[in-house]
């Protein structure tokens, strides 16, 4: 399996950019985190396709679920990119791909990307199309 082109880890927990449900996730997270309760997500692109990943684990290491959807370039037919910021220090980049023939367009949010290279990025991948 070859390496992917670009990576970028995505929050798998809650979408929302409202500031009140944003720190009941981040209770629920630390609470997650002392139990030994960890939740980590990526969306990664390949030539011809993007993989994204989702996987769940108890007591930090032991793997108890994993979900990876593939969704091949040309079936893309568009895409959403968002931002919202919220008081003076939330914000949070928000990403979908509408996929031809799928009933579920999953929200993804990203970690650690603005949303001027999340739009790069989604513009790139659907003029490769």
């Amino acid at each position: 399996m070859s390496d992917p082109i670009w990576s970028a880890k995505i929050d798998i927990r809650f979408v929302s950019a409202n500031p009140i449900v944003k720190l009941f996730v981040l209770i629920g997270a630390v609470f997650e985190f002392f139990s030994g309760i960890r939740r980590k997500g990526a969306l990664n692109e390949y030539e011809n396709r993007i993989e994204i990943n989702r996987q769940n684990y108890f007591i930090w290491f032991w793997n108890t679920s994993a979900t990876t959807t593939i969704i091949q370039k040309q079936n893309i037919i568009g895409y959403t990119v968002g931002f919202t910021k919220t008081w003076i220090f939330w914000n949070c980049v928000v990403g979908q791909l509408h996929v031809g023939g799928s009933a579920a367009d999953d929200e993804m949010v990203f970690k650690g990307v603005s949303f001027a290279e999340m739009e790069n990025k989604f513009r790139d991948m659907f003029e490769r199309i």
